[in-house]
């Protein structure tokens, strides 16, 4: 079994900074996201804009930088 190139895994995490980055850039305390959700946004984002259904307004605020998706859940 052939797995595929190691970029493929380093492209997440770039992405995701920079979409940290790009929120930083709108307004103070606008990038504060945690990590795993800019992580878990971008890996969308990589593999053709899925979506992720959520109930968290992080992930509204990611889809303004990476171009996946962003689906709320209704909530209890």
């Amino acid at each position: 079994m052939r797995f595929g190139s190691c970029a493929t895994i380093a492209r997440p995490p770039d992405a995701a900074m920079s979409a940290l980055a790009e929120l930083a850039a709108h307004n103070d305390g606008y990038h504060r996201v945690p990590l795993t959700d800019a992580l878990i946004a971008a890996a969308a984002a990589e593999h053709g804009g899925l979506a992720v259904l959520h109930r968290d307004a992080h992930f509204e605020r990611l889809s303004e930088a990476l171009a996946f998706d962003s689906v709320t859940l209704p909530g209890p």
